[in-house]
């Protein structure tokens, strides 16, 4: 009796091993808005993001992701097109009501393997000037020698779901489209490997 509580001892002691939940912290993002207008496509890009999560490794593998949060400053967004396009863009993002983008995980659908890496499937509270929406995402999801995780992917959105007026400028000559697409790079390190 004694020997088979000591082998459920060590075997529940090896599974608390082989899945463990990890803090991690944001390495380097880079995020890229593409949009476009009556004139000419655009793109604007910011890499002043914080971002935090907390990930389940089991096996040396992902299978969940318990919680994400990013936030983007507005003000770190620029534009190729430069300060007339950003100031528009603050202005209409309303930065100085809403100086932040966030996004909030809540709920992971599903973690497949594909090909070399992962494709997550989740959803989460995406807050863009004042505004919440849920929305889907769908992530690719890379981890390298130490463990750290790369999630890349694109999202498409409309700036009017979130009570944004399109930007214009020239008089009105100038009008962006309403559609826009979201790509992501993300690059989370566990937090004891960023000293």
């Amino acid at each position: 009796m004694q020997k088979r509580i000591q082998i459920l001892v060590l075997l529940l002691l090896g599974l608390g091993y082989l899945q463990a939940q990890e803090s991690y912290q944001l390495r380097s993002a880079e995020i890229a808005i593409n949009g476009t207008s009556s004139l000419h496509d655009w793109v604007s890009t910011t890499t002043k993001i914080t971002a935090s999560g907390d990930l389940t490794i089991e096996g040396g593998t992902l299978v969940d992701v318990s919680s994400l949060q990013l936030t983007i400053p507005v003000k770190s967004i620029t534009s190729e097109k430069g300060k007339i396009m950003d100031n528009k863009t603050y202005n209409a993002l309303l930065s100085d009501q809403y100086p932040n983008i966030t996004f909030k995980l809540q709920d992971v659908k599903s973690i497949e393997p594909e090909g070399t890496g992962l494709v997550v499937k989740a959803s989460g509270a995406l807050t863009i000037a004042g505004k919440t929406k849920t929305i889907e995402i769908i992530a690719k999801a890379q981890a390298d020698a130490k463990g750290n995780y790369r999630f890349t992917g694109k999202k498409a959105l409309k700036m009017t779901d979130f009570g944004v007026d399109p930007p214009t400028a020239l008089l009105g000559t100038l009008k962006t489209g309403d559609d826009i697409t979201i790509n992501f790079d993300l690059n989370l390190a566990k937090a004891e490997n960023e000293n």
